[in-house]
Formats: C-alpha cells, sequence, structure tokens
C-alpha cells in the first residue's frame, strides 16, 4: 500500500511539474491607449527620469543606479528624494552596473578604456571594480574580467561572476568557447580590495549556452543563474546574437546536481532578475519574444516550475519596456527601469518604484 502510494504521489508531482511548463502562455497583447508612466498602479512613481540598472541598498534606504550605459553611478535617497552622483569624483571610463556589499560598499563594472566597438566591449573588456562605502576614494580594479552581470551575497562579501573564455577570436577560427561561472570573496586589507577563494562552480559550451549569474539564495549555498541559448554563437567573435531561448538554473556552490527553475520553450522571452527576500521567488523580465517590449514577472523558484505570473502590465499599452527588476530588503517594493521596445540591450530611460503585494502577484495599472 506504501508502495502505491508513493507511486500516486511521485506520478501527481509530475503532472504539477508538467502542467505547470505547459500552462498557457501570458498574453502580453495591447488592449489601452495612452503612455503608461501616466496610468501607474496606486502609489507607483517615477523616482528617476534617467538612468538604468536600479539596486536597493542593504538597508533598504537608498537605490543605486547608472546613469546611462558608460556613464556614472548614481544614489537616490528614499527618504529625502535627493539623488548624488558617486562616481563624478573618480576618473573612469563609465559603468554598465552596481551593485552593494553587504557593508554599503560598492561593486561596479565598466571597461578600463572605451573603444568604438561596443558590443565588443561589453563581451570581452567589461572589468569589475571596488569603492568605498563613503564614496569618497577612487574606483579600485579588482583585476577580474566579467561576462554580463554578477550576483552579490546578501549576507557574506561572496559573489559569483562569468567568464568568457577565450575572450577574443578570429574569424573561422575554431574555438571551444566557453563560459564558466566562479565564486570569490571580496577582501580589502589595508585599503586594497582583491578577489580570494575563487573557484569555479559551472561551465557551459558556447553550443549548449551562455552563462550569467544573477543571485545567491539558500545560505549562498546556490547561485541562480541564466542559462541563454544563442543559437551557438561564439561570443569571442564580438557578436551578441538574439537569445533564442533562457533556463533558469540553480547551481550548487559546493557541486552536485544543477537544478531547473524555468525552461519553458514556446518562443516567449525570460530572464531572471532580483531573488525576494525569502528566496521562494524572483523577478523576471519576460514578454512575447526577443526584440519586443517587456514586463517584470514573478518566478517561483521551484524545481521544474515553470510558473509566471504577471507584475507589471506596460505592455498593455505599447510595445514598452520595463525591465531588470529588484526587491527591496523588506519585500515591500521593487524598482526596475523603463524603455522602449528596440532599444539597445540593458538602456533604460528612468527608474520607478512600486510597491508589490505580499504574494507578489499582479498590481492592476491604470485602473
Amino acid at each position: 500500500m506504501m508502495k502505491l502510494l508513493s507511486a500516486v504521489a511521485a506520478i501527481a508531482a509530475c503532472l504539477l511539474a508538467i502542467g505547470a511548463a505547459t500552462a498557457a502562455p501570458i498574453d502580453f497583447s495591447a488592449r489601452k491607449q495612452g503612455d503608461p508612466l501616466e496610468h501607474l498602479p496606486a502609489g507607483a512613481r517615477l523616482i528617476s527620469s534617467f538612468g538604468e540598472r536600479p539596486e536597493f541598498s542593504p538597508d533598504g534606504k537608498k537605490i543605486a543606479f547608472i546613469g546611462k550605459s558608460y556613464g556614472d553611478a548614481y544614489e537616490y535617497n528614499l527618504a529625502t528624494g535627493a539623488v548624488r552622483n558617486l562616481t563624478a569624483h573618480a576618473p573612469n571610463s563609465g559603468f554598465l552596473r552596481i551593485h552593494y556589499l553587504p557593508d554599503g560598499s560598492y561593486l561596479l563594472l565598466g571597461p578600463r578604456r572605451i573603444d568604438q566597438d561596443r558590443m565588443a566591449m561589453r563581451i570581452g573588456k567589461i572589468e569589475l571594480w571596488y569603492m568605498d562605502k563613503e564614496a569618497k576614494g577612487g574606483v579600485r580594479p579588482l583585476d577580474q574580467i566579467v561576462s554580463e552581470g554578477i550576483a552579490v551575497s546578501r549576507r557574506s562579501d561572496r559573489i559569483a561572476w562569468a567568464v568568457l573564455q577565450p575572450r577574443h577570436s578570429e574569424p573561422g577560427e575554431q574555438v571551444d568557447e566557453h563560459t564558466i561561472l566562479k565564486v570569490g570573496d571580496v577582501v580589502v586589507k589595508d585599503g586594497v580590495p582583491a578577489l580570494e577563494n575563487v573557484r569555479e562552480i559551472a561551465r557551459r559550451s558556447s553550443d549548449q549556452c551562455v552563462l550569467e549569474a544573477q543571485d545567491f539564495r539558500d545560505q549562498d549555498r546556490e547561485v541562480v543563474a541564466n542559462c541563454y541559448d544563442l543559437g551557438g554563437l561564439k561570443l569571442s567573435l564580438g557578436k551578441y546574437g538574439h537569445i533564442r531561448h533562457n533556463t533558469v538554473i540553480g547551481v550548487p556552490v559546493a557541486g552536485g546536481p544543477e537544478k531547473t527553475y524555468y525552461d519553458v520553450r514556446d518562443g516567449s522571452f525570460s530572464e531572471v532578475e532580483g531573488i525576494a527576500p525569502s528566496e521562494g521567488w524572483s523577478l523576471v523580465d519576460c514578454g512575447p519574444g526577443y526584440g519586443h517590449g517587456l514586463d517584470i514577472c514573478r518566478l517561483e523558484l521551484t524545481p521544474g516550475g515553470g510558473r509566471l505570473s504577471r507584475v507589471t502590465r506596460f505592455m498593455d499599452y505599447g510595445d514598452h519596456r520595463v525591465s531588470n527588476g529588484v526587491v527591496s530588503p523588506d519585500g515591500k517594493w521593487i524598482a526596475f527601469q523603463f524603455g522602449r521596445g528596440g532599444d539597445e540591450a540593458g538602456v533604460g530611460m528612468g527608474i520607478l518604484l512600486m510597491p508589490i503585494t505580499a504574494s507578489g502577484t499582479a498590481i492592476t495599472q491604470g485602473d
């Protein structure tokens, strides 16, 4: 009898997983007229008319963001509404992303020098930099090239990032290209930052997918990552093709089997972004397909899940793009960037702040 019950439970679990993975796709078709910025949900507001890639401070009192791609980093004070430039005092070639370490100090991603080929620079020449929490000293290099974004722990100075190898190749050259996921600790000794305890935790051939670290979960025992299918395109040739499909995975830091949190192949676009404080769910950039507009969805981080629920409804008003959503430390707010469909990847035209329900479900927009 116990064996029969176990078999029934296993079958039911499989059916639930299949049902979630094959759920009807979200309808992103436009139904309303007007500008979505003029029809925001109650409590939502535009906190900056410029900027991209926001991040909440560890205490939830500030939001750091990049002014524009390869520009300065800024910080918004939620209590006063004041915005300050964090990096104008320090000579730099511009940045693409900014993060907080738990003590309030900053990690920045940007090139050492600007090249004419912006895409080749983004793929193979973005470095990791450190700046003190007072933002008074210079930006200090950590001597690490990174591929796309990084994951930063909420509870320690541990980070995760991807490395593209090789970073460069010639047209026609046979290249065994990989992205390698690494973890390491940011350590500051006598004012000098460095990466220590660096080790590889996963790798993928470009024929499989391209890895990007996103967040830590499970007491830093797991890294949530995107696994982008670019159709075998070699990034080391300086090109960045359309994402055909993305799988959201959980990579164990200490080794062991990976988890698959999202792998729905219906032609839609999905890219995991900021994780909730509970670590049970994450925000996802979601849309009808690559190159179209985007909204923000919620993904349950359960193995074999695939269940998305819509959080924003900007695409109800047409081909708009909101993305790069992050969740506040208290789980009550999300911040994200606003843009237009067709903009270059990562480009934002302002930062929005929006309350979120306790369950993370959609807040009606425009009613």
